[in-house]
């Protein structure tokens, strides 16, 4: 941060050109604010305040691709720190959020974590059985991955692409 105070971020609203594409910007600005949130290496304020960094972005669609044009503003020093083009399949919104966030971080000087997930065991509810899930890495979207036994252990792969576990299924 400045002087020991940490560095005030505002991530502006997405906009975009086309209707449709309203939703996909505030999806994205949703996680993004999360997301470095999240790090807890800025402190987040609204767009209209006195900020230091603000992070604005624009969305278009080109047949199947949403494409994000985002600027990183040094609004202290006045200059654009960078601007970096995205480009990713409609419908993935949270991952396109994930990956500003990542090179916002990295570009700060972090690993960035924010497209990295979590593997996990758990029970669900009342259940006795631990079955196997995935989540990002701050928790959202958590969803089951295992078939339902006793799940146990879970491990990333070498690839970074399977989930590595022990499963007591049907008896052993």
């Amino acid at each position: 941060g400045r002087e020991g105070k940490p560095v005030k971020l505002a991530v502006a609203d997405f906009e975009s050109a086309e209707p449709d594409g309203k939703e996909a910007g505030a999806a994205i600005t949703e996680v993004l604010r999360a997301d470095l949130a999240f790090a807890s290496l800025f402190r987040l304020v609204d767009p209209g305040a006195d900020a230091d960094v603000l992070i604005a972005g624009r969305l278009s669609s080109q047949s199947d691709a949403l494409l994000a044009e985002v600027r990183f503003q040094d609004l202290v020093s006045i200059r654009e720190a960078f601007a970096t083009e995205y480009r990713a399949p409609l419908g993935e919104t949270r991952r396109l959020a994930h990956r500003i966030a990542h090179d916002v971080l990295q570009k700060a000087g972090l690993l960035g974590v924010a497209q990295t997930q979590i593997a996990y065991s758990s029970r669900r509810g009342t259940e006795p059985r631990r079955t196997l899930g995935r989540m990002d890495y701050h928790g959202a979207r958590q969803r089951q991955v295992g078939a339902g036994f006793l799940e146990v252990s879970p491990r990333w792969a070498p690839d970074g692409q399977s989930i590595l576990y022990v499963s007591y299924a049907a008896r052993g």
